[in-house]
């Protein structure tokens, strides 16, 4: 770092530092936007760098079949002036595996290159820096800021532009990347590591001040909404004496287009679809309105399984919906019940918090546009059949209780009665310990127990994977049979503290303290046997069997297969990639995952 970078650093962190102590009305800005005469400017450039999310795009395939509205053309950005194209090349490097990682989420990445164009035209101009390769082409880079407005928050956007010293040349829209900003990602944060890495010219500096002011309001709105969206949710719910919960209104469905396979819309065949050949459904607003009356006193079950008055599933239902279903702003609401102490903490925990509703319905394959989306049909005559109670929702994240996409498949260590009473009883006084065992360590603990555990898995066949556009992970549901009761943990002794035990009882915790990693061990073991069989069927449709050790690999190998450049991607990030990539969903329509993953034994019933 040389003398200018140093004095630079120090003095953007000094602009940095003083921000929570800047008075914003007695440093009024002109009308150039710097700080001057004049007093509502601020308000103006951030009004003028915040762009509607207009063009919906949720994976990679929609972003670049939407950016072809501006593929090629000239963009002007208001206020530089800067002109720049984004070509089909530097489309597809926005696209690339690199790119991606940037951006908080691959969906979000997604929505803000098929937005690009009117992010460009409405930024605020940063700053500029060399060409690090020093191409004598480049005479600059640039950088630019901007605000994407979703139904889901706001989120930050920098730009970069690769201005040419060629007049046969255009200057090159060549990266975009979109962040979320909040209390765990803070906007001064997300703006120093920024300055750090481009190190703008000195006469930029005053920049990133205004840059920071406009990431700190992208900041705040999400903490304001996130606030706002608390005290809505805990207003609307209440709880009777007996413990249950009871919630005025909450979104159970809305109107939206989602993908399916051919086969898993109904009467496929005749309708003369591809069975593997994705299709865009759209859940049609005037369809929902007149469905609503269905979706009263529905079960509402804590997994999703098709419900019936001759096959009930009484051993998953958790409340119940109420008699006053509307249809209102795209959102198909009603008030719930939660009888189920279970589900109640789940939705208290945050783990089941999203909602999820299965129907029936007649495909239409009538293709149009619903919101800037093309689909291909309109589901018709939706009647619906339950809600479930799920961890992350196809319909997003406004169906929440105030439709779903846990599609792990459930592979769960089962223990012979005799064996789960011995382990509860050892664990539970050393539940706050942090002990851990490896894989083969555990095998021994297990071994001692005299081989008395067993794997729970599903025989038959399964239902067709869902092609899914969020990934989500369900908590632990475990059907054993042999449910654990709360009152044994709380009336569990107390382990000595500091995790010590007393001299006089070192044989009995020295047998204890070996079986006290079971619970965590075995969880730990569960988790990375559910992310590897989850992985397996992820990719299944883009690579067929796959026989790897972990769920990284599995999913970098299907991108590779499919071409994607994992090249500098961190393999926390292979999952959502893949699940960009477009996957398998169900027959009977419910706004979830993988209905044999989220509750593995269906395929075993079987009509008589």
């Amino acid at each position: 770092m040389n003398t200018q970078q140093r004095a630079i650093l120090s003095k953007a962190r000094r602009l940095l530092a003083m921000d929570a102590e800047w008075d914003e009305s007695k440093h009024p800005r002109a009308e150039n936007g710097r700080f001057g005469k004049g007093s509502e400017t601020n308000k103006q450039t951030e009004t003028k760098s915040l762009v509607k999310a207009e063009r919906k795009a949720s994976n990679f395939q929609q972003a670049r079949e939407q950016a072809k509205a501006f593929q090629g053309k000239q963009l002007v950005n208001d206020s530089s002036g800067l002109t720049a194209v984004a070509s089909r090349n530097s489309l597809d490097k926005m696209l690339s595996g690199k790119a991606v990682g940037k951006s908080s989420s691959p969906a979000l990445h997604s929505l803000a290159v098929a937005n690009a164009d009117k992010l460009y035209e409405s930024a605020v101009y940063g700053w500029s820096k060399p060409d690090r390769s020093d191409d004598p082409n480049i005479t600059a880079i640039h950088r630019l800021f901007s605000v994407l407005d979703t139904d889901d928050g706001r989120y930050m956007a920098k730009l970069t532009v690769k201005e040419t010293g060629r007049t046969d040349q255009n200057n090159k829209f060549y990266t975009i990347e979109a962040v979320e900003l909040n209390e765990k990602s803070p906007a001064a944060q997300w703006v120093d590591s920024t300055v750090q890495a481009d190190w703008p010219d000195p006469t930029s500096i005053r920049s990133v001040g205004d840059i920071l002011s406009l990431a700190k309001t992208v900041e705040q709105n999400n903490m304001i909404t996130r606030d706002n969206n608390s005290i809505a949710q805990d207003t609307a719910r209440s709880y009777d004496k007996d413990g249950r919960l009871h919630v005025a209104v909450s979104n159970i469905s809305k109107a939206t287009v989602n993908p399916y396979y051919g086969g898993e819309i109904p009467n496929y065949r005749q309708l003369g679809l591809e069975p593997k050949k994705v299709y865009y459904l759209l859940r049609d607003p005037e369809e929902l309105e007149k469905a609503a009356p269905t979706f009263n006193n529905l079960p509402l079950l804590n997994k999703h399984i098709p419900v019936s008055a001759d096959e009930p599933q009484k051993e998953v239902i958790a409340g119940t919906t109420g008699s006053d279903t509307v249809f209102e702003d795209g959102y198909l609401k009603c008030s719930l019940a939660v009888w189920d102490a279970e589900a109640i903490a789940g939705i208290e925990s945050g783990e089941q918090v999203e909602l999820s509703s299965a129907y029936h319905y007649t495909a239409d394959m009538t293709a149009g546009e619903f919101e800037g989306r093309h689909y291909d049909g309109v589901m018709r005559d939706i009647v619906g059949n339950h809600v479930a109670l799920v961890d992350v929702g196809r319909a997003g994240r406004d169906v929440v209780v105030s439709d779903a996409d846990p599609f792990h498949e459930r592979k769960t260590m089962k223990l012979k009665a005799g064996a789960k009473a011995r382990i509860q009883a050892a664990v539970q006084p050393l539940l706050a310990q942090d002990a851990e065992l490896s894989p083969d360590e555990l095998l021994q603990v297990i071994g001692s127990l005299n081989n008395e555990v067993q794997t729970a898995q599903d025989d038959g066949g399964e239902l067709p994977p869902e092609n899914v556009e969020n990934v989500g992970t369900d908590g632990d549901d475990s059907d054993d049979g042999e449910n654990n009761t709360a009152p044994a943990e709380d009336e569990a002794p107390e382990a000595p503290e500091g995790g010590a035990p007393k001299p006089a009882q070192d044989a009995a915790i020295s047998k204890m303290a070996m079986d006290a990693a079971i619970q965590k061990a075995v969880a730990a073991e569960r988790k990375r046997a559910q992310a590897l069989a989850a992985a397996q069927r992820e990719v299944a449709h883009i690579v067929g069997d796959v026989a790897m050790d972990n769920a990284a690999d599995v999913y970098k190998f299907a991108l590779e297969q499919s071409g994607i450049d994992v090249t500098g991607v961190h393999p926390s990030a292979y999952r959502a990639m893949v699940g960009m990539l477009g996957k398998p969903k169900q027959p009977m329509a419910q706004d979830a995952a993988k209905t044999a993953e989220q509750f593995p034994g269906l395929s075993r019933i079987r009509k008589a």
